[in-house]
């Protein structure tokens, strides 16, 4: 029986499952549903199930595992916010490890940026890219990680920063840069989705604005304690579901920086971004076993 490794991505609208050989390769198709955001016991057992059922399916033996999820993680694993999803306080990387029935300290868990900041880093290393820059993901919800050229990542807070009235964010602040550009924050505070309300040159406008705004912000804050982003690379649903629009937000950024503004580009990985990071946090986990 093969050795493989499970790999879980949940958000606040959906979750996605995959099996992957220890050598990186997919089994099969990566499997999505639902996410159930007000029980978060049911939510870790489907998800056991799942990848216990996709790992049966190949003749493979679950050894390790990691979970890339939209909330905010302490060292111990536990749940210190968690936007849309129900669980603070839960530990979710313990309780799949119970459900997928292996050994403790088998599944970890970590925030989706900063596990899209892990592939994007592994990804320049592989092509001999060695640079620092600022992973974004804008979905549901906004956040940004920084990575360093030495291997290290810092998830950042910048949704949550201060951008302008007018909006309140799910944090109960009023004004942060989430509250304005995120599916959640636009739905919250214009009653549309996203994807309806950027249809309309009001909604595109202040979209392009507030995503501008927050780039330009980060890079200038950085620049200011002397760190310097050569790239900001993109994920997420509301951000890689709007090509045009944020081609005129990367027209902003580099219009105010001019000849040193970093590059602006979608995550390597895409949408596949935080599964990828995930994966190699699982691969790393087998390897030290």
């Amino acid at each position: 029986m093969r050795e493989v490794l499970a790999i879980t991505e949940q958000g606040a609208s959906r979750t996605r499952t995959a099996i992957f050989g220890l050598n990186g390769r997919p089994l099969g198709a990566f499997l999505e549903h639902q996410t159930d955001s007000t029980n978060y016991q049911a939510s870790i057992t489907l998800i056991g199930d799942t990848l216990g059922k996709q790992a049966r399916k190949f003749g493979g033996r679950i050894v390790a595992g990691s979970m890339a999820i939209a909330a905010e993680v302490n060292t111990e694993g536990v749940l210190t916010r968690a936007g849309a999803l129900s669980c603070v306080g839960e530990r979710p990387g313990v309780d799949l490890t119970h459900a997928l029935d292996l050994p403790e300290g088998s599944v970890s868990v970590m925030n989706d940026i900063f596990a899209a900041a892990k592939s994007q880093q592994h990804i320049n290393a592989q092509n001999g890219r060695f640079v620092d820059g600022v992973a974004l993901t804008l979905s549901s919800g906004f956040n940004n990680a920084y990575f360093f050229a030495d291997g290290c990542i810092q998830p950042r807070e910048t949704g949550h920063d201060y951008y302008k009235e007018g909006a309140t964010c799910a944090c109960g602040k009023e004004g942060c840069y989430e509250a304005h550009i995120s599916g959640k924050g636009i739905k919250r505070n214009r009653g549309l989705p996203s994807e309806e309300w950027l249809q309309y040159p009001l909604g595109q406008g202040e979209f392009i604005g507030g995503v501008s705004a927050a780039a330009i912000a980060i890079v200038e804050r950085d620049r200011a304690g002397d760190l310097n982003p050569e790239e900001l690379r993109w994920t997420g649903g509301v951000a890689l579901g709007q090509p045009f629009l944020m081609q005129r937000v990367a027209a902003n950024v580099r219009n105010h920086f001019g000849p040193t503004a970093p590059v602006f580009e979608t995550a390597t990985m895409g949408e596949h971004a935080g599964l990828h990071g995930a994966l190699l946090d699982a691969q790393a986990h087998a390897m030290a076993a």
